[in-house]
């Protein structure tokens, strides 16, 4: 059962995909639900729920820790490990230590008041498979590849496997961090625009993005001047829809993204050839996840529709939090600040 996150009279509850509420409206904060779990806050304590408001688990999280949704299982929280879905410590955390979620059952570690000292990668069992020598890790797995940076003065990204070899050596000026669909977008040029690499390390774009990001149903979105409009190119280089958005989001698995128009300033959603299957016309929305999509009707009311425009919940609800989309005027997303400290690195793999 897929679960919505909704807010009515301040308080944060949940519904299901027909607009049934499944948790009342009970809590200060709350999570979207990630492997069945989600993480809540009620009178200061922090606690993760389960899909019948049960709590799994409750740490002593002070509002200042950091801890993430589940990843592959196990959830991470600050100075005390990672928890298992049946609330368990399964790896526990020295003082000061916090982990990124996991990726390919792979997840990084470091201290939070210790900058110098090295970041280790760990297994689903809490082995040490490898500790920062040469290089910084710059972000999670993907595809097999863990993105490091050199700790020399150019600070240079590349590529090592999970086995600690280097497969694609430091040239790269920035990077997308992540591969996607076979591809990761890197640059090596002065004014930072954007190619993709292949796993070997080969261009298969040359540098010609100023913005890009990785692939998503065989799209890119990105824009190629200097210009504000987004527009989406395929893996040939060749703008499939025009850049002609002022904010995008990657297309999701049924080919369904959100964009935002440049004159009405208005939100809708677009098929991969670029036409509207809604028009835009609201104040905000999110891309479709497991068949809702998220959306401001105005100012004031937001909610969740279905693909045909039915409105499945709405409430009175304006503290909008805005992700999954790129603005113009952004920059490419390179790792540069993410090796340096397991801080930086957290921020950005939960944003």
């Amino acid at each position: 059962m897929k679960l919505y996150r909704i807010k009515e009279n301040n308080k944060w509850g949940y519904i299901d995909i027909e607009g049934n509420i499944i948790i009342l409206p009970m809590y200060d904060a709350a999570r979207e639900f990630n492997c069945n779990h989600a993480l809540v806050k009620k009178d200061e304590k922090t606690f993760v729920i389960d899909q019948v408001n049960e709590a799994v688990l409750c740490p002593q999280v002070s509002s200042n820790q950091f801890l993430h949704d589940y990843s592959e299982g196990f959830i991470g929280v600050e100075n005390e490990g990672y928890y298992d879905r049946n609330g368990n410590l399964a790896i526990p955390f020295s003082k000061g230590q916090l982990g990124t979620p996991f990726s390919q059952g792979h997840a990084i570690t470091g201290y939070l008041k210790s900058f110098n000292r090295p970041k280790t990668i760990i297994d689903a069992h809490g082995n040490i498979k490898m500790t920062e020598g040469r290089f910084y890790f710059a972000f999670t797995p993907s595809e097999g590849l863990l993105p490091i940076i050199s700790k020399d003065n150019e600070l240079k990204e590349g590529f090592m496997n999970l086995q600690g070899e280097i497969v694609i050596e430091c040239q790269f000026n920035s990077s997308n961090a992540y591969f996607s669909e076979g591809l990761c977008g890197v640059s090596n040029r002065k004014d930072n625009h954007n190619g993709y690499i292949n796993h070997n390390g080969e261009f298969e774009l040359p540098c010609q993005f100023s913005l890009s990001h990785n692939f998503h149903n065989g799209l890119a979105r990105g824009h190629s001047g200097y210009g504000p409009l987004i527009g989406y190119f395929n893996k040939t280089g060749e703008w499939i829809i025009p850049e002609r958005y002022t904010a995008a989001s990657d297309f999701n698995e049924e080919g369904i993204a959100c964009v935002r128009h440049r004159r009405k300033h208005k939100y809708g959603f677009i098929d991969k050839q670029g036409n509207y299957i809604i028009h835009a016309k609201y104040h905000y929305a999110e891309n479709f996840k497991n068949g809702l999509a998220f959306v401001s009707f105005d100012e004031k009311y937001s909610g969740y529709i279905d693909i045909n425009e039915n409105i499945i919940w709405q409430s009175e609800w304006n503290d909008v939090v805005i992700r999954g989309l790129c603005y113009s005027g952004t920059v490419p997303n390179g790792t540069k600040l993410r090796g340096k400290s397991i801080h930086s690195l957290l921020l950005a793999a939960v944003m």
